[in-house]
């Protein structure tokens, strides 16, 4: 039988975690000047329209949603399990992906590594916070 139970905390949680670790990934400070040199991007605009930043959250919101069904769905209730579904997640489904839309783009293939080692991240994070969140 399918669990369709959904934690709310948890959305908006990885709504806002999403953003957030987006900005600090792709900042200038971390990854930001090899994603400009690798996505050939000259320049990032200084005042983005407001509405950019709903695609992250909402982007963010539905991942947490499908981490939150998978998780309940696979009885993974230890930290060691949501690790390993982090790494299974960016093994068969994020680089496969990034690396075809890089393909397709013409882009370099260290954007695969790059944009693919963000979803990783962010699916352990997220994975670690709702054992933290459902089992304490």
């Amino acid at each position: 039988m399918i669990n369709y139970s959904i934690n709310i905390i948890f959305l908006i949680i990885g709504s806002i975690m999403y953003t957030a670790l987006g900005l600090i990934w792709y900042s200038k400070l971390v990854f930001g000047k090899v994603w400009m040199r690798l996505t050939k991007v000259e320049h990032i605009v200084e005042k983005p329209n407001p509405l950019m930043m709903l695609w992250p959250l909402f982007g963010g919101a539905l991942i947490s949603l499908a981490i939150n069904f998978i998780l309940v769905n696979m009885g993974i209730t230890l930290y060691a399990e949501a690790i390993v579904f982090s790494v299974i997640i960016g093994l068969l489904y994020a680089i496969p992906i990034n690396a075809a839309n890089t393909v397709w783009e013409g882009k370099e293939y260290w954007l695969i590594l790059l944009n693919s080692g963000f979803i990783v991240l962010y699916s352990m994070i997220m994975s670690i916070i709702f054992i933290i969140i459902m089992y304490g």
